[in-house]
Parts: structure tokens; sequence; C-alpha cells
């Protein structure tokens, strides 16, 4: 076993031998009052640079501000407009659906804006952990409700359908693989995870967005329809259905009618809801590309910090003493040549055991240990 110090006072020492270190960044000496302003509020927040707080109050705020505009739908008479999808809430199972879905992921997005804290992540690490449970429970039972509200939901077109169940899929499959990794403690996989999960729960946001600038232009247009049944038609309007849909004169109950898409000057409230649920299979399926595309662009920019997680992970699996470090090791070392040797990309050194397929921590000579445990800490 080589002494410790043979890795640290040695000089000067080759790259490929020297820990892994985060770059730092000097900060601008003479910043101007905007920025200063910036770095007063970050610093508290416990932002490391200014521009993760920007992204911060752009993003949670965003989805604040929705959650706060559709709280009036909790209930019916003073969210919903009369007619349209009024008809379809008013039914027990439709109902049950939207009440389900509203009253689990509202509270879920408001508290999940506190989840990317960093003061409390560092400084209420119990609040975080219990509030992470209850988010991702909220989150799932309204995946539920939504799925219950898919077929009635802005038309109900089948754009419309599989757009949901997407984006309930993503979030669902987000939200337990980042509950997955947490337990592992691995905790850069967990933070990669649970930002994909609440991005692409934020489409919901954009979503509203395209939809509120694309029914316009499709009015303009004047060429979209949409099938109404005539029993919401009915429900809506408050006049003979012979003379306004002729379609519904033979089956009023059960019979289907064209209503034009117009929300410029809409005849009736069923004309406006036409141009929104023609475009909000579209809309849905833009914001979902959006920001799968986003968050992943997001990730690729910030290596630093994934990388520094990534070494908190690995230091702390081995403090608890997993048996198993395949995977963590997968992504700490690299191949050399074709003999199947595997070195730290932090140290340059060989791993003591040549396999083929990962490591673990018992492969490690005591010399490779002690090296790769000085770079780990931070």
């Amino acid at each position: 076993m080589l002494p410790e110090s043979k890795f640290v006072t040695s000089s000067p020492t080759p790259m490929s031998l020297r820990p892994y270190t985060m770059p730092a960044h000097a900060p601008n000496p003479a910043p101007n009052a905007c920025v200063r302003f910036i770095r007063k509020l970050a610093r508290p927040a416990g932002f490391q640079q200014s521009h993760n707080l920007i992204l911060f109050i752009l993003f949670a705020g965003a989805l604040l501000g929705f959650i706060l505009d559709r709280t009036p739908y909790l209930v019916l008479s003073k969210g919903l407009k009369p007619g349209g999808e009024a008809f379809w809430y008013s039914q027990p199972l439709f109902h049950t659906g939207l009440i389900l879905h509203l009253s689990c992921i509202l509270p879920s997005g408001a508290l999940a804006t506190l989840q990317f804290l960093p003061v409390l992540l560092n400084k209420a690490l119990l609040f975080h952990r219990l509030n992470g449970y209850l988010i991702i429970l909220l989150l799932l039972l309204s995946n539920v409700g939504a799925l219950m509200i898919a077929r009635r939901a802005f038309g109900g077109t089948l754009a419309s359908q599989s757009g949901v169940a997407t984006l309930a899929l993503a979030t669902t499959t987000s939200a337990t693989l980042s509950y997955y990794h947490i337990k592992r403690l691995q905790i850069h996989l967990h933070r990669a995870w649970m930002l994909r999960c609440w991005f692409y729960a934020g489409a919901i946001v954009t979503m509203r967005i395209i939809n509120a600038i694309s029914a316009p232009i499709i009015s303009r247009i004047g060429s979209y329809s949409a099938i109404v049944p005539c029993a919401e038609i009915a429900f809506a309007l408050n006049r003979t259905l012979a003379r306004a849909y002729p379609a519904c004169a033979a089956d009023p109950i059960r019979g289907l009618a064209v209503v034009h898409a117009n929300s410029l000057t809409p005849a009736s409230a069923l004309e406006a809801g036409a141009a929104a649920s023609v475009g909000f299979g579209m809309a849905l399926w833009m914001a979902l590309t959006i920001h799968a595309v986003g968050v992943e662009v997001y990730l690729a920019l910030a290596p630093a910090e994934t990388e520094r997680l990534r070494q908190v992970s690995y230091q702390r699996r081995l403090e608890r003493g997993f048996a198993d470090q395949d995977q963590d090791l997968s992504q700490l070392v690299e191949r050399r040549g074709g003999e199947g040797r595997f070195a730290s990309k932090e140290t340059g050194l060989p791993l003591a055991k040549s396999r083929t397929r990962g490591s673990s921590v018992g492969d490690l000579s005591p010399s490779d240990s002690s090296v790769l445990g000085r770079g780990l800490r931070w």
C-alpha cells in the first residue's frame, strides 16, 4: 500500500493522477445593480448560481400562477362556463375524476416548488423527504383522476386521450424512478428523474398557452369543426335543437352534430369550446415535445452539478456499506485498451481486479480506494 501523501504532495502531478475537483467560476468583481440584487436573493435561498434563481422564479412562478388559476375549478359552478364540458362533469364518474385530479395535482404542484429550494434541502432534510413522499402520492392519485376524465376532456378526441395517457405515464414513470434511485442513495439520478417528472407535468402550462394562441388562428382559418353529442348541445343551449342543429332533430339524446370552431365571433359557447377542443390534442403533444427536449438540454448543460452529485452519491453509498456498487462504478470508470482493464476517471489509476462488466468496491486495492475517497470529498 502506498501512503496517502504520495498522491497529494507530489509536484508536478499529471492530470490523470489528480483527484477530480469542480471548476471554480470567479464572480464578476464589479457587477451591475441588477446582478447585485439577484445575488442578494439567491444566497438566502441557497442558490450558488444566479441563473438558477432566475430559472426557479420563471418555472415555479408559472406553475404557481397556473395553480391559482385552476383552483376555482374545484367548484364547478365557479370554474366552468355553461355548456360544453360542464355537461359531462355534472355526471358522477367524470365529476369524481375531475375533483380527484384537481384536489391532488394542485397541492402537489405547489409543494413541488419547495423541493427545488436548496436552502430547504440543506437545512430541512426531513421536511424535504416527507414532502417528497406526499408529492409523489398526490401526483399518482391525480394521474388516476386525469385518466378518468380523458374520455371527455376537450372533446375527448384520440389525440387528446393519447396525450393525457402519455403525460400520465411519463410523470408516473419518472416519479417512480426518482423514488427508486433515492432509496439506493443515487442522488444524481434522483435529481435528474425528479426534474424530468415536473418538466413533463409543467407541459400542461405550455399547452394552455399554445391552445390559447391556436384557437384564434383556427377560428380565422374558418374550416375547422368539432363533432359534439346532441345531449351536450341540449345542455348548453336554451333553444330548439332542430332549429339550431338539424342533425339532432332525429335523435336529440344519442345524435351527433357538427359545431363550427369559432372563438372570435362565436354564436354560442359551443363554438368557442369547439375552437379550444380542436387544437387541444395538437397543443398537448407540442408542449410535451418541448418540455421533454428542454429538460434533457438543461441536464446536458449542467454536467458539473451532475458530476458533483454522482460523487456524493458514491461516497454515501460507500459509507452505508452497499455491497453492489456496479452501477456507480460503471459511471466512474472507463475501459482501457482491449484488455478489459478499468481505470478511475478521477485518478487515472487502474482498478485492482480486471472484469469485463463493471466492478465493485471490493475490487479496489487499498491505495486505489484511498485516492478515490480523497477525490470524492467536497
